[in-house]
Formats: C-alpha cells, sequence, structure tokens
C-alpha cells in the first residue's frame, strides 16, 4: 500500500509481471478494512508516510491479529535513519526496503518472506499458530522443551 498513485501503478507493474494477485490501499485505514473482509493476503507491502494513519501504526493493528511468521510485512520508505528502522522492526515489520528501491531486490525479498510464510504454514498443521500465541511465542524455533508445562 503507498498513498501516491504512481508508487503503487509501479509496484501493482512490477508484481503483475510476476503474476502476483494484488490488492491495492490508499491509506492505513483501508489495509485494515481489506484485511478485516474475508481476503487475506500472503504478505502486506507497507509505506510508512501515508494519510490518517502511519505505515507503523498499521503494521502494529496488523500484529494485534497475525504474527509476523503468519503475515510478512515488508516496509517500503524513504526514511533510512536507523531509528526509522529500529521503529519498523518494534512495531513487527518483517523487512524494510529503502525508496527508490531496484525492482529485482523488491521481488527477491517477497520471494524470500513467502518462502519461508509457506514453510511457516507448513509446521503449523503441526504446532497451531495458537499455541504459539499461548505460550507468547512468534516462531516454533523460539519454543523450548518445557514450555508448556510452565504455562
Amino acid at each position: 500500500m503507498d498513498d501516491e498513485p504512481v508508487n503503487r501503478q509501479v509496484l501493482t507493474n512490477y508484481l503483475s509481471m510476476e503474476n502476483y494477485a494484488i490488492a491495492t490501499a490508499t491509506n492505513g485505514l483501508e489495509a485494515l478494512e481489506i484485511l478485516s473482509s474475508r481476503f487475506q493476503p500472503d504478505l502486506i507491502l507497507l509505506d510508512v508516510m501515508m494519510p490518517r494513519m502511519r505505515g507503523y501504526e498499521v503494521c502494529e493493528k496488523i500484529r494485534q491479529k497475525f504474527l509476523p511468521s503468519e503475515l510478512p510485512v515488508i516496509m517500503l520508505t524513504a526514511n533510512n535513519q536507523v531509528s526509522d528502522l529500529v521503529e519498523g522492526f518494534t512495531c513487527g515489520v518483517n523487512d524494510y526496503l529503502t525508496k527508490p528501491f531496484y525492482k529485482h531486490e523488491l521481488l527477491a525479498r517477497i520471494k524470500s518472506h513467502l518462502r519461508l510464510y509457506k514453510i511457516t504454514s507448513a509446521y503449523g498443521k503441526f504446532v497451531p499458530h495458537d499455541f504459539l500465541r499461548f505460550l507468547g511465542y512468534d516462531s516454533i524455533i523460539d519454543v523450548k522443551l518445557g514450555n508448556y508445562v510452565q504455562k
């Protein structure tokens, strides 16, 4: 999602050429409305600076419902200060890409996160995400032997 029509069109063109299904939003509230419907994306591209709600706030709302392993979020921004990166990762962003970015880098990061998402979905059949939430973890790799007994 991006509030700039030109940026949205460029992203749409890049992703369409790779046969990705795309839904776009012009602001954070619209993106959250799309997520509250039955539509569940495999990955979200999110701009930091948008009208009505910053990307960090949108990501925090997404993380209330989805773990980072359940719905990857890649933040796109012109801000490349360390404090911006830290704020993004603190609110639950999976990855950060600074504008202007290269098409091949964007597509490589998307593919990497989608692969990780598929792996996570596969192990979720054996260790449900609700169980991980109950333990207070984002990923199965954080679980230690005996955690369930302690809870």
